[in-house]
C-alpha cells in the first residue's frame, strides 16, 4: 500500500485505488437437448460467419463453442434470461419458405431450428438483435426494419418507430431501451422499445467504425466491439449524456457477426479498479472506475462535486509506481489495483507560501518536513508539526516514519 502525509491545507483524496444438429422442433430433439442450457455467467458470445464463439480474456482469442454447423452465417443474436439459451435469425433458410427462421443455440452449442415466427421476407436480412427481460427477440434489417418476436409462442409483430428507422449491426436492450452504433459512425442511437421513440447522441472518444458485436454486463454496462480492429470499448452516460467511450479490452478482428451475453452476469474480464475516497471531505464521490486491463488509460477526476472546508484539492498521489496525477490527468492501469492519496500542508490559519505536498509514500519510509519559512501568523511563533496517528510534534526540517496510514500534520 502507498501512503503519505496529508498537512491538511489541501483537500486531501484518494484513490483506493455452433456435430451442431438443425432440424424441425420435434419433442424428441426438444427433450434432449432440455438440459443443456447456457449457464447465466459473466462471458461475451459472438456469432462469427455461422458458427458460435466466446470471447477468450486472457488471450484475447474468440474460442469454439461446438463446432461449425455449416449453416453459413445467422445473426441477430440474443441471450434469453427466461430460459438461458441463445436465439437468433436465419436468413434464406431452405426449409422456410418466404421468410426467416428462428434458432435456438444450446450450452453445448448445438442448434434446433424452431421454423418461422411470422417475420417478413429474408431480404433484406435480419442482422441485429436481444432480448427484453420478458423472453421477447427484438430484431432489426438491413433497411431500417424493426421486430419483436416471441420465442415462446413463436409470433411476430413489425415496429413502427418514431424519430428515425436505424439500421443497426446490433444492439443491446438495457431498462427497456435498445443501444447500438449506427453504422459507420460513433453515433450511439437509443430506441424506446415502450414508446418507439429514436434519439440519437455522439460518443466522445469513440472512432467512427462499425460496431457489430455489443453486449451487456451487470445489467447495466454496455459494452460495443469494433469489427476491423478487434477493440472492445465501453459507453458510459449511454442513456442521458455525455456518453463517453473507454477502451475495454482488444480481441482479434471479426466480420460477418453479432454479440450477445447473459445481460445480469458479472464483468468477464477479471480486471483491476480504482475507487475514490474523500478523506474526510462532503460532496459527491466520484465512481468506482471498475475492470480496468493492464495498460488501460484512465482520466482521473477533476476537484469537483466535493469540498471540504478549510482544504484546497491537490490531485491524485498514487502508488504502484505512478506518482502524482492532476485532477483530470491519465493514468495507465498497472497489473494490480490502485490506490491514491493526497499529502498537503495546512497552515493552521497561517499566511504566505504553503510547502510542497510530499506523495507517493510507502509505510516505513522517513521523509523530511518542511522548516517553518515562507509563512507566518499573526502573534503565534512557528513550533513544528503536529501529526496525528501518533506521531506527535516533528520540528520543522525534522523527519518520521511513515505508519501504515496516512497522516495529517498541522503547523
Amino acid at each position: 500500500m502507498r501512503l503519505g502525509y496529508r498537512f491538511l491545507g489541501m483537500f486531501a483524496l484518494g484513490v483506493l485505488f455452433l456435430g451442431i444438429f438443425i432440424g424441425g422442433a420435434s419433442p424428441a430433439r426438444q427433450a434432449a437437448h432440455a438440459s443443456t442450457p447456457f449457464t447465466c455467467e459473466a462471458g461475451f458470445y459472438q456469432v462469427l460467419s455461422g458458427a458460435l464463439f466466446r470471447l477468450n480474456f486472457a488471450t484475447g482469442q474468440y474460442d469454439a463453442v461446438g463446432p461449425n454447423p455449416g449453416l453459413g452465417n445467422y445473426n441477430a443474436l440474443g441471450y434469453n434470461t427466461q430460459d438461458n439459451f441463445l436465439y437468433a435469425t436465419r436468413n434464406g433458410d431452405s426449409n422456410t419458405v418466404g421468410g426467416s427462421s428462428i434458432l435456438k443455440i444450446f450450452g453445448d452449442g448445438s442448434v434446433e431450428n424452431l421454423g418461422q415466427a411470422g417475420l417478413p421476407l429474408s431480404s433484406p436480412s435480419w442482422f441485429g438483435g436481444d432480448f427484453d427481460g420478458a423472453g421477447n427477440l427484438y430484431v432489426v434489417n438491413t433497411v431500417g426494419t424493426w421486430a419483436k418476436v416471441d420465442v415462446s409462442e413463436m409470433t411476430s409483430q413489425t415496429l413502427t418507430l418514431t424519430g428515425g428507422s436505424p439500421a443497426l449491426p446490433d444492439f443491446s436492450i438495457i431498462n427497456g431501451v435498445a443501444y447500438g452504433i449506427d453504422n459507420g459512425s460513433n453515433t450511439l442511437i437509443r430506441v424506446n422499445l415502450t414508446t418507439l421513440q429514436v434519439t440519437s447522441t455522439t460518443v466522445s472518444g469513440l472512432p467512427s467504425a462499425t460496431y457489430g458485436a455489443t453486449f451487456v454486463s451487470n445489467s447495466t454496462r454496455l459494452y460495443v466491439a469494433r469489427n476491423d480492429n478487434g477493440v472492445v470499448y465501453e459507453i458510459s452516460n449511454y442513456a442521458s449524456g455525455p456518453a463517453t467511450a473507454s477502451t475495454f479490452t482488444t480481441a482479434t478482428t471479426t466480420n460477418s457477426n453479432d454479440g450477445a451475453a447473459c445481460p445480469t452476469a458479472g464483468n468477464p474480464s477479471g480486471g483491476f479498479q480504482v475507487s475514490f475516497n474523500l478523506g474526510g471531505g462532503t460532496g459527491t464521490t466520484p465512481s468506482t472506475l471498475l475492470d480496468k486491463v493492464t495498460g488501460t488509460v484512465s482520466t482521473l477526476p477533476g476537484g469537483s462535486g466535493f469540498s471540504r472546508t478549510g482544504f484546497d484539492f491537490g490531485g491524485w498521489s498514487c502508488d504502484n509506481g505512478i506518482g502524482t496525477v492532476a485532477g483530470g490527468g491519465s493514468l495507465t492501469q498497472p497489473a494490480a489495483d490502485v490506490e491514491c492519496t493526497k499529502v498537503s500542508y495546512n497552515l493552521g490559519g497561517g499566511s504566505g507560501t504553503k510547502p510542497s505536498d510530499i506523495t507517493n509514500l510507502s509505510a516505513g519510509d522517513t521523509p523530511t518536513l518542511a522548516v517553518g519559512s515562507g509563512f507566518s501568523k499573526t502573534g503565534f511563533d512557528f513550533g513544528g508539526w503536529s501529526c496525528d496517528n501518533g506521531i506527535g510534534t516533528v520540528a520543522g526540517g525534522g523527519s518520521l516514519t511513515q505508519p501504515a496510514a496516512d497522516v495529517e500534520c498541522t503547523s
